[in-house]
């Protein structure tokens, strides 16, 4: 016996990864400068990163544009792994410090986003 539930499997990553996505989004809007100078980005890079993530995230927490929202979060999140490992030369785990292991989770759940799309129980479903 099966027991599968795409649309709902769908729902939990989509409300997960798009609470979490806009939460990131929001944040980096109350310290758009010191964002900017962690990272050293330019002011429109660091703009559109903070509003990839917020309008991405509530985007793909309704499941409208889930696809589009979801790919566009793999540029940020790969953009955001690149600078983790090359340029902060940070280690995959380090318990109780930074890492970038959390960066694979959240690029992994855009990936299937992105190409699984919202679903059944997603406002794209109506269209």
């Amino acid at each position: 016996m099966e027991l599968a539930y795409p649309g709902l499997g769908l729902l939990c990553l989509r409300l997960t990864f798009g609470a979490l996505t806009f939460s990131h989004g929001v944040h980096k809007w109350g310290s758009l400068d010191k964002f900017r100078g962690t990272w050293g980005l330019s002011r429109p890079v660091a703009i559109a990163v903070a509003l990839i993530q917020t309008v991405g995230g509530v985007l793909i927490f309704m499941g409208f544009l889930t696809q589009i929202a979801a790919l566009a979060n793999c540029v940020v999140n790969a953009g955001i792994l690149y600078k983790l490992i090359r340029v902060s030369d940070e280690p995959f785990l380090a318990p109780g410090q930074h890492s970038w292991s959390i960066g694979v989770a959240y690029l992994g759940m855009a990936f299937a986003l992105a190409l699984g799309g919202g679903g059944a129980l997603a406002v794209d479903h109506l269209f």
